[in-house]
């Protein structure tokens, strides 16, 4: 997806992103200039995804970049994740398992 600009950088500019990530993972939001993410609320849906985790842009800033102001919500990935910027790219890191779970009793 490529725009020009994403400005959400004041309330009433608000808006809501919806992420749904595929069996490979999913498609990032290209912007030419500036993405001003502050008031986005931004959720992904991670249950289709079978890979084994890595780093997934999902906006990328042809100038600058501004984080949103509210984390993003992650649903359907049972194991670690953490959002983040990344030089003018704000990432999700799906972290694969670390290990096997045993249950002893």
């Amino acid at each position: 997806i490529s725009v020009n600009t994403l400005n959400a950088g004041a309330v009433h500019l608000s808006g809501t992103v919806d992420f749904v990530f595929d069996s490979d993972g999913v498609s990032k939001v290209a912007c030419a200039g500036n993405a001003s993410l502050q008031f986005l609320t931004i959720d992904v849906d991670a249950s289709g995804y079978t890979g084994a985790g890595g780093a997934y842009p999902l906006f990328e800033a042809g100038v600058t970049l501004t984080e949103p102001n509210t984390a993003p919500t992650i649903s359907g990935y049972p194991y670690e994740s953490e959002f983040g910027v990344d030089g003018k790219q704000y990432v999700l890191t799906l972290h694969p398992p670390r290990g096997t779970v045993v249950s002893i009793r």
